[in-house]
């Protein structure tokens, strides 16, 4: 009991009185409940993840959209036989040392086709000995037989070339001896007025001769030229092939660069160069994007697939040969099937590269190390390519 002039004051303490929920979940309950609820009941109370230690609304952290994706619940190894539980973000680094996972023979790149769970790999090496011995002796014996034939290939060549050149010089011998008989049937000439009709005769039949000479002179050495081709072909085969882009305009770029398609080697494979001055992806706005993309070209009907082969991106110091930055790309089975596969005309290729080449801060003058990649606003950039498959030879042109 009190009196009207202590209403509002009572009103504030009273334990009767409805109130609102102050984590604002909408509940409304007497405030002797008050305690109770925010510690308890209410769905937005302040909590804790048992296993990522994450603070949040109540609802929230016991909520299944925060349990798919905690860090650090435990799920179970889904390798048959393995019964530990590990954190959610050491899946994978788990995965790669499990003794129960089932993993590729170690010889798999020569021909053994086994899966075998990690634990028995060992077990696996000592039983399949012989049969993983027969497997590299037949890649070796292979590899011999195919450099055996580019070794009779370039023999044949060279032989061609030297019988041509045999030819060749038969040739000059011959036009050598027609300018002579030219010469006297001249002299004979001024001599013999009375022969003249006669010795003009003679003259045409020379000059057809002399004629039919240089034809044959020239198909000699167009068939010289044809065999040089073909010699310089089959050691294109075995180089390196070097192409220098210039990025002109770079920090007025608002999009990436493509560069001009180019071949391997003659008769090789088709590829471009793109570069994002201003990055892509999760170096977007710091670094420099680099990559390579398989194109169309005209000799793919000829060329083994998926392409396997190292090519090297080096961006050129412009001030002195030396400190290129460089980034190699091995095309070998951990880059994706659609970036190495053959790319037919109307199709679009997926390229395989970096999102951090090199940091955008890292290409403006150095004078310690006297290196500048950007200069008057562009950069060089090498492709170097080393292909390692190899022409069908049953359709290679000969």
């Amino acid at each position: 009991m009190g009196t009207i002039k202590d209403i509002d004051t009572h009103l504030i303490i009273c334990p009767y009185q409805v109130i609102h929920c102050t984590n604002k979940c909408g509940e409304k309950f007497r405030r002797d409940a008050w305690w109770a609820h925010i510690t308890i009941n209410c769905p937005k109370r302040q909590a804790q993840c048992t296993y990522c230690l994450q603070k949040g609304p109540h609802q929230l952290i016991t909520s299944r959209s925060h349990l798919n994706k905690c860090p650090d619940l435990p799920i179970q190894c889904s390798n048959e036989g393995c019964d530990e539980k590990i954190p959610r973000r050491s899946l994978a680094s788990h995965n790669e040392t499990c003794p129960k996972a089932i993993i590729p023979c170690e010889y798999s790149n020569i021909g053994c086709n086994e899966r075998i769970i990690r634990e028995e790999l060992e077990i696996h090496n000592d039983e399949a000995i012989t049969i993983h011995l027969q497997l590299t002796t037949r890649q070796m014996r292979l590899t011999n037989e195919k450099l055996q034939d580019t070794n009779e290939v370039l023999q044949e060549k060279s032989e061609k070339l030297k019988e041509t050149n045999e030819e060749l010089k038969e040739t000059n011998e011959m036009l050598k001896e027609t300018i002579e008989e030219l010469q006297k049937t001249n002299k004979k000439l001024q001599k013999t007025n009375e022969k003249l009709h006669e010795t003009n005769v003679e003259l045409q039949e020379t000059n057809v001769e002399l004629q039919e000479t240089n034809e044959d002179l020239q198909l000699a050495k167009k068939t010289i030229q044809s065999l040089q081709a073909a010699l310089q072909e089959q050691k294109n085969l075995l180089t390196v092939s070097k192409k220098v882009f210039k990025v002109s305009q770079c920090t007025q770029r608002k999009k990436g660069w493509w560069g001009p398609g180019f071949y391997t080697s003659p008769g090789g494979y088709k590829m471009s160069l793109r570069v994002d001055p201003y990055g892509n992806g999760d170096g977007k706005g710091t670094h420099i994007a680099c990559y390579i993309y398989l194109e169309a070209g005209e000799y793919d009907d000829t060329l083994e697939w998926p392409f396997q082969g190292v090519v090297t991106i080096e961006l050129l110091n412009q001030l002195e040969d030396k400190n290129h930055e460089k980034y190699i790309i091995a095309f070998d089975q951990l880059v994706p099937d659609e970036s190495r596969q053959r790319v037919f005309k109307g199709e679009n290729s997926k390229g395989w590269g970096t999102h951090h080449f090199i940091p955008c801060s890292k290409i403006m003058y150095d004078a310690a190390k006297k290196c500048q990649y950007l200069k008057d606003d562009s950069l060089y950039f090498r492709v170097s390519v080393k292909a390692r498959a190899k022409t069908k030879p049953w359709l290679a042109s000969t």
